[in-house]
């Protein structure tokens, strides 16, 4: 017995006919087997159809769906196979041979192989073989035999390559469906010699390239299918030809320009669907041609400019979808010409003006919609008085609302979307009138009061009220209603606690009650909530000890309340996410979360969490995102979390964790790269097929250096790595360089020594990298020029040497505070230079000398009593041969004057026999009189100037080599004392004179951005400009920018100069801040006070300058308050 679906599309009444009430012959009729010997085609047609029956892998689909049920039971030797099911004999032929053979839906899983045998029965005029998971190419060979075919379908199944030629060579053939396949390649331009063909179906493939021309010549051709391709330029002129054309189906491809004109031409279309391309320019006019359309689907493209008025001679038309373009200027009147326009969809424009009069005559439509445009004037009450409406979605625009218009709508709507729209007052009661209401939208609003009883009378599935102005209790029966699926009342002023009513029969699957002011702890009914999927509490006031037991959650959100005791709220086994950030949960993390077996997402940051972390974390393999920051964790066993291979986002800074981290760490496969499959189960709930859908909040990171909230929406491109703040040691495992997809690395304020990995050079994705305050040491990795994407980076306050790397991101890198307090390095990004010894004799200055060119190598202005220039000093310290520029040399290059050539001199080492002993200050007064006339001055650095200010100058400290050459002139004790006084006046003014007489000034340069010792260390003017003295403190970890009057450095006072500008600040300053000692407030401390919400007044960074109370002004006091 053969089964027939009828309610399967694919073929005719008369073909289902025709196949049920064939049955099998009790007697042999004419023309067919009687015993005798069969006709030689016949016979041959059974031996095929049996060996492709051998060859089919047996079996039925997985879905049980078929047309037929054994189909290939009756195939047998003892038979005809004119008797066989799915075999259609000719009638018209004595010897009846095959012409048609319908096999779809008959095997799980086949291979193209099968096709051979079929193609020895050449009088095959049917062959339908599609829905059989048929895989692999079709057979380049073969088809040509197939002259009489008429009929190819072989859709659903899983054929890839291309066409074969011979395919394309069919002439009589009318009807090719090879839809949802995955066949690739171009589409040849052999598919124009099909010219008797009226139906083409290659939708669902993987076709590239252009649509050949070649299609035009299918003039008989009826409907075309090329949906969801890769198909890219522009739409062929040629397609004009197809005047026969009723369906032009191509949407979802990278079709690109604009909309021929030539499509006006077929004017026997019904259905034009050119959605979800790349297609720009206008809508043509001659759209208005083709006034047999009933479907005109333009969606998510590019189109621009106004619609044109001739849509209006579409007089069948019943769908216009025109949504998600970039169209502008008003919708047109003659919309109203379409009266049996059903669905209207234009959301996601630009269109500006009012919702025209003419739209009351769609008295036929049933769904309109322009959310999100710029549309104005007055409320379209006319929409309302159209009884079959059903949708209407309005939000997003720009009307004239007023609630207190007395509406009586005669549409009985069911979804109803008045979103962002300016309604004002209360919840506007004719609403209680809508008894088919399914959902409703009222966000965005700027309503008051509370949500009045009517309400809950209401059988609403979805009610979306959030970021209006409402107050008050929520309705204690809302919770009893049976219809109620989605409840979003975000960002509203709601009190109280929640009603402890709710029912046994409550549908409510999304509960969404975020940013209110609710209290209490929660009732126990909400037990009873069995269909409940997602939970957002967050930012309220509930509190607590325990939560009711909620099994079916897979979504939950509790942070940001007052909830306390330990976490050991039980929410099932299905929870996805669980996020409990920003409460006072204390104790170890629970043992109940290994239950949750799909557990994807960890949030408990801001807690009082305490313990180690526990062995049972290893057996959460399904973590993908697990946030443990700022609470109390403790001990070593980081090992625990190897196991985690899927994690993307590892965030445990601010804690007091220990230890090595394992090399296990550069397994996390979640980290290698980046998945847009991977999801953080949050983004957009709800339903988005009547898009009422809710974006949940979004993730609390430290990101290049800022805290700062990632959008859920896109939350699955980052990958995150945060130990910061913790007292990790040991070296950094080398495998963390297959981290590839990781964005951010933050392993700031722990101990971690050894050198920066080499392996860091292969963190490819890496936007930002933090090492700052640990102990590494050595020079920065050249590998890491490979970093293109890196834009932040701090290695700050580490014992780093050698020169900073150049290549590739690293030479945008320029903000010195990046490398500060690294004592050893140097490079153009700090503007100190990186001298290069040589082995005897001279080094040539070459005149493209980069460090030359950018004005950064050392001043060194050489004076008797000076840091180490006496003779036993040298010959303590000998140096090498070498060069050094003067300030003069240096300062010759402004006002784009060049410098003369550069002359190099070797610097003599005395040997120890000559060297004189000291001479009385007289003798010296008299050489420096001497010197100044005939000879080429001693000089002395800066850094040798500055450092006998502090104490810290030590004449046996070996000393990097430094350039020196010729200069008849060198600038005295005095001028240099005139510019630091000059500095200081403009760092503590900040004033723009001073600012734009400094900025990029070669004396900014000798005195700001070279290297000089630690406790001087300071950032560039220009970050101290238009800031406040509190600003600029905060953000600087060296404080030269915050000199007050009683506050000036100990190291300051003691000179004359100084002095001078002590007593000028004392009668004009007017700050009253106040000042701790570097010892008794530390960054620890001041991290700690921020998360307390606890301001200091001042913060003064551990390697900073010391400074005195206030009212200390003496040197010696000062000296006693520095030490």
């Amino acid at each position: 017995m053969k089964i027939v679906n009828m309610s399967d599309n694919r073929y005719s009444r008369e073909e289902i006919k025709i196949l049920r009430n064939r049955t099998k012959k009790s007697k042999p009729q004419s023309g067919d087997h009687d015993g005798s010997p069969l006709p030689d085609d016949r016979d041959d047609h059974r031996q095929a159809l049996l060996e492709f029956k051998s060859m089919f892998n047996g079996s039925s689909p997985p879905n049980q769906f078929l047309y037929f049920s054994d189909s290939l039971a009756s195939w047998n030797t003892s038979s005809s196979c004119c008797d066989w099911d799915v075999v259609t004999c000719s009638t018209e032929l004595p010897s009846s041979p095959v012409e048609s053979l319908i096999l779809n839906g008959i095997a799980a899983s086949s291979s193209t192989k099968v096709l051979i045998p079929l193609f020895r029965i050449k009088s095959l005029k049917k062959l339908v073989i599609s829905d059989n998971h048929m895989q692999g190419e079709l057979p380049l060979k073969g088809f040509a035999n197939l002259t009489r075919l008429v009929y190819l379908e072989m859709s659903d199944n899983l054929l890839n390559g291309s066409i074969p030629t011979e395919l394309l060579q069919l002439r009589n053939l009318q009807h090719l469906d090879l839809d949802m396949n995955s066949l690739d390649g171009t589409l040849s331009s052999e598919v124009g010699s099909l010219v008797s063909l009226r139906y083409l179906g290659l939708g669902g493939n993987r076709f590239s390239g252009e649509i050949p021309m070649d299609i035009g010549n299918l003039t008989r051709l009826q409907e075309l299918y090329l949906y969801t391709n890769q198909f890219s330029g522009r739409i062929p002129k040629s397609i004009g030809n197809l005047r026969e054309l009723q369906i032009l189906n191509l949407p979802y491809n990278s079709l690109s320009s604009d909309i021929p004109s030539e499509i006006g031409n077929l004017i026997n279309l019904t259905d034009l669907n050119l959605a979800g391309n790349k297609l720009t320019g206008i809508i043509p006019s001659e759209v208005g041609l083709m006034k047999n359309l009933m479907g005109l689907n333009l969606q998510n493209n590019s189109l621009s400019s106004e619609i044109p008025i001739e849509i209006g001679n579409l007089y069948n038309l019943s769908d216009l979808y025109l949504n998600d373009n970039k169209l502008t200027g008003v919708i047109p009147t003659s919309i109203g010409n379409l009266v049996n326009l059903l669905r209207f969809t234009l959301y996601n424009n630009k269109l500006t003006g009012e919702i025209p009069k003419s739209t009351e005559r769609l008295v036929n439509l049933r769904s309109f919609d322009v959310t999100n445009n710029f549309i104005s004037g007055e409320f379209p009450l006319g929409l309302f008085e159209i009884e079959v409406l059903w949708d209407l979605f309005l939000g997003g625009n720009k009307f004239n609302w007023t609630n207190s218009a007395g509406m009586k709508p005669k549409a009985s709507l069911r979804w109803l979307s008045l979103k962002s729209c300016g309604i004002v007052g209360s919840i506007p009661n004719w609403l209680a009138n809508q008894t088919n209401l399914e959902v409703l939208d009222l966000s965005g609003n700027e309503l008051e009061g509370m949500i009045p009883s009517w309400f809950s009378e209401l059988c609403i599935a979805k009610v979306l009220l959030s970021d209006n102005r409402l107050r008050g209790s929520l309705p204690p029966r809302l919770f009893q209603s049976k219809c109620l699926e989605l409840l979003d009342i975000t960002n509203n002023s709601f009190i109280g606690e929640l009603p402890d009513i709710i029912s046994d029969e409550s549908n409510i699957r999304y509960l969404f009650l975020r940013h209110n002011n609710f209290s209490g702890s929660l009732p126990k009914s909400m037990s009873r909530l069995q269909r409940l999927e997602v939970l957002d509490l967050s930012m309220n006031n509930f509190s607590g000890y325990q939560a009711p037991e909620m099994v079916g959650l897979w979504y939950v959100d509790l942070s940001s309340n007052k909830f306390s005791g330990d976490v050991g709220m039980s929410f099932g086994s299905s929870v996805d996410t669980l996020r409990l950030s920003k409460n006072n949960f204390s104790g170890p993390l629970p043992s109940n979360l290994i239950n949750m077996t799909n557990l994807r997402y960890l949030e408990l940051h801001s807690n009082k969490i305490t313990g180690e972390l526990p062995d049972f974390l290893s057996q959460i393999t399904t973590l993908e995102i697990l946030i443990l920051r700022d609470n109390l964790l403790t001990g070593t066993n980081l090992h625990v979390l190897a196991n985690l291979t899927k994690l993307r986002i590892l965030d445990l800074s601010g804690n007091e964790l220990m230890g090595n981290i394992p090399s296990a760490f550069g397994n996390f496969s979640g980290m290698v790269e980046t998945s847009d499959s991977i999801t953080d189960g949050s983004g957009e709930i709800g339903d988005a097929s009547l898009r009422a859908t809710v974006t949940t909040s979004g993730i609390t990171l430290t990101w290049k250096s800022s805290t700062q909230t990632l959008p859920s929406k896109t939350l699955n491109i980052y990958s995150v790595l945060d130990l910061s703040r913790n007292h990790f040691s040991g070296k950094i495992p080398p495998s963390l360089g297959s981290l590839k997809g990781l964005k951010s690395l933050n392993f700031s304020r722990n101990k971690f020594s050894g050198e920066i990995p080499l392996s860091f050079g292969g963190l490819k994705g890496l936007e930002s990298l933090d090492l700052s305050h640990n102990n590494l040491s050595g020079a920065i990795p050249k590998t890491l020029e490979n970093l293109k994407e890196l834009t932040k980076l701090d290695i700050s306050n580490n014992e780093l040497i050698g020169q900073i790397p150049v290549g590739g991101q690293m030479g945008t890198l320029n903000d010195a505070d990046s490398y500060a307090n690294n004592s050893g390095l140097c490079g153009i990004q700090i503007q100190v230079s990186c001298e290069e010894s040589t082995e005897g004799g001279n080094e040539e200055i070459k005149e493209d000398d980069p460090w030359v060119s950018s004005v950064q190598s050392w001043c060194l202005l050489s004076d008797t009593g000076m840091g180490p220039t006496n003779a036993n000093q040298r010959q303590q310290n000998p140096l090498p041969a070498t060069s050094r520029l003067s300030v003069h040399d240096r300062l010759g290059s402004r006002a784009n004057n060049p410098a003369p050539p550069l002359q190099i001199q070797q610097e003599p080492i005395v040997p120890p026999e000559q060297v004189n002993p000291q001479l009385p200050a007289r003798v010296i007064g008299n050489f420096q009189q001497q010197e100044e006339q005939n000879w080429v001055k001693p000089r002395v650095s800066v850094q040798d100037r500055l450092s006998e200010a502090t104490g810290e100058h030590n004449p046996q400290e070996r000393r990097a080599p430094r350039r020196a050459v010729n200069s008849q002139q060198y600038v005295t004790q005095e001028q240099v004392d005139k510019r630091i006084k000059e500095l200081f006046d403009a760092q503590i003014h900040a004033g723009r004179n001073s600012y734009t007489r400094l900025q990029k000034s070669p004396l900014e340069q000798e005195l700001l951005n070279e290297e000089v010792p630690t406790n001087f260390h300071t950032p560039k003017i220009q970050k101290s400009r238009g800031q406040t003295l509190w600003s600029m403190c905060k953000n600087f970890k060296i404080l030269w920018v915050c000199i007050q009057h009683l506050t000036i450095f100990s190291v300051i006072s003691s000179r004359p100069v100084y002095k001078e500008m002590l007593t000028t600040r004392t009668n004009t300053t007017t700050s009253t801040l106040e000042w701790a000692m570097a010892d008794e407030l530390k960054p620890e401390d001041m991290d700690m006070s921020e998360r307390m919400g606890v301001t200091l007044k001042k913060y003064v960074p551990l390697k900073a300058i010391p400074i005195p109370y206030k009212g200390i002004s003496s040197a010696e006091d000062s000296t006693k308050a520095g030490q």
